[in-house]
């Protein structure tokens, strides 16, 4: 019989704290000591508003404070509904009378759009304003007269100021300049001192983003302490494997051993992961 664990992360600061391992299709679960790596369980995570997403899991590494568990089901899909659980913090697929979503073969609706999804929470946790346009599946906000007017400055702007912009303007200019220009500012955006972690783990993503800028973003020693930033890297299909295992060796052990096993990874990646456990 599979062994059934239930993770609080009814606490905001607790669910953010394993934003980044949801968002790879794994859990981290302090205090459970009772499993061995490899078995299979069922998980039962909870958020702030009680709601829960009922999984199916095995743990990958058990260590005496608890235990790093990979998902079954990490497909497109699969992390639309735990995007969305956790961002959104509302039911899915709930049953009458209870507040809990089960995991099984999510159908209602198809997936939000990854890139734009971390615009949208780009611009909110930066102090810039959605677009208003319909882009990605989160929650529509109002588009202030203050955001419009910006949007309407900086639209015309030549290439020399859109350069300027980009290395010297506030959080909200940066995100809109990234929004209307796309790869024209990116190098000179990564050269702006105050550029935040979702403004670099956005643009670290992008599969468009040339080697040069990889580069970049991988020799900032600070950026890379960002577990976000990290994971979008590795996911990121231009990451050279001359790159990844600096990038993997900024990585703690724990997130280690979950990119080892988690499809969602190329393959070259998890090998290179595999290897530095083992201390290669």
């Amino acid at each position: 019989m599979r062994r059934r664990y239930r993770i609080e992360l009814s606490v905001a600061a607790t669910l953010a704290a394993q934003q980044e391992h949801l968002s790879r299709g794994g859990v981290m679960g302090d205090g459970i000591t009772d499993i061995a790596a490899g078995d299979d369980c069922e998980l039962t995570l909870v958020n702030p508003t009680g709601t829960q997403l009922v999984l199916a899991a095995q743990a990958v590494w058990a260590g005496p404070t608890g235990t790093a568990f990979a998902f079954r089901d990490v497909s497109t899909a699969a992390l639309g509904v735990i995007a969305r659980w956790a961002r959104e913090a509302v039911p899915i697929e709930a049953s009458p009378g209870r507040a809990e979503a089960k995991l099984i073969a999510p159908r209602d609706e198809p997936p939000d759009d990854e890139d734009d999804d971390e615009g949208e929470d780009d611009a909110a946790e930066d102090g810039g304003a959605a677009d208003g346009s319909g882009r990605g599946g989160g929650v529509r906000r109002p588009v202030s007269r203050e955001t419009l007017t910006l949007r309407e400055r900086l639209r015309g702007l030549s290439q020399v100021e859109q350069q300027r912009m980009a290395r010297e303007g506030e959080a909200a200019e940066r995100i809109i300049l990234e929004r209307i220009y796309g790869k024209a500012v990116w190098e000179p955006l990564l050269r702006n001192p105050r550029l935040t972690q979702p403004e670099v783990t956005h643009i670290a993503r992008m599969g468009a983003l040339p080697k040069p800028l990889i580069e970049v973003v991988v020799g900032n020693l600070a950026w890379l302490q960002w577990a976000q930033v990290r994971r979008a890297l590795l996911g990121n299909p231009r990451l050279g494997l001359d790159l990844v295992d600096r990038v993997l060796r900024a990585t703690p052990k724990v997130e280690l051993r979950l990119i080892a096993v988690q499809s969602i990874y190329p393959a070259p990646v998890r090998a290179a992961a595999k290897k530095l456990l083992l201390g290669g």
